[in-house]
């Protein structure tokens, strides 16, 4: 009759349970390279770069796919395939979302439906060394330095400090625009992220107040007309000329 093993396999001194070997299931793997995290064994990948990988890998990270071409490759794609491929690939170009899914949305993630429902901020509690916002504060600085007000992506060339018009000044005239266009955002395009209304130059001239130059839109729709200045352009007149052929 074999003699019932009392201790552990692997050497920990464990007692074990009677018809068992190991007292716990992972320590049958204690000593084996691919896991023993103690010693780090590596070898060589096997992609055949000759540098050596993590513990237990046998791969470095994308190596498994180096010399490999993929199974499709070469094979061209029928038309039914092409016209679903971008039916599916609707992001391209901006998905736009409906009012009622936005509402909806909005709905779910109010409450217990926000996953970080409940749960401290990170950032609370740390302050940040002097040292370390001294570093951050010189970092910025140097990069505005580099790079200049004229190799910005939003430069315009110094705009923002031009002077508006006088009429600019008259508050009542800025009411009368808003309530010809029933104090609501223009764009038939909105996307209903901001309330707040603003008057917006259609010709970015900042001196024209003429009437037909102004129209009302939202913040978020002001900003939006800030880049592809053309296209908002030539959009706001069109609506411009079609209001004036109704009235």
């Amino acid at each position: 009759m074999s003699k019932l093993r009392i201790y552990c396999k692997c050497g920990c001194r464990e007692k074990v349970k009677p018809g068992n070997i190991y007292s716990k299931s992972w320590h049958s793997r204690i000593g084996k390279p691919a896991w023993n995290k103690k010693n780090k064994i590596s070898i060589l990948c096997l992609c055949g770069c000759n540098e050596y990988t993590k513990s237990g890998n046998k791969y470095i990270h994308g190596h498994n796919q180096k010399n490999k071409t993929s199974w499709n490759k070469g094979i061209p794609l029928s038309e039914a395939t092409k016209s679903k491929m971008k039916k599916t690939i609707r992001f391209k170009g901006g998905l736009k979302r409906t009012k009622k899914y936005r509402e909806n949305l909005s709905i779910r993630m109010m409450g217990e439906g926000n996953p970080n429902y409940g749960k401290p901020s990170p950032m609370r509690g740390k302050k940040q060394k002097k040292e370390s916002i001294e570093k951050m504060i010189r970092s910025l600085k140097r990069t505005f330095v580099e790079r200049g007000p004229e190799n910005h992506p939003m430069w315009k060339g110094g705009i923002s400090n031009e002077p508006y018009c006088d009429a600019w000044a008259d508050k009542e005239y800025k009411e009368d625009i808003k309530e010809r266009d029933n104090y609501k955002c223009q764009n038939e395009d909105c996307w209903e992220t901001s309330v707040r209304l603003c008057i917006h130059h259609i010709d970015y001239d900042k001196l024209n107040c003429n009437p037909y130059n102004l129209i009302t839109i939202c913040n978020s729709c002001n900003a939006r007309a800030n880049e592809n200045r053309d296209y908002w352009e030539k959009y706001y007149k069109n609506l411009i000329k079609e209001r004036s052929k109704c009235a």
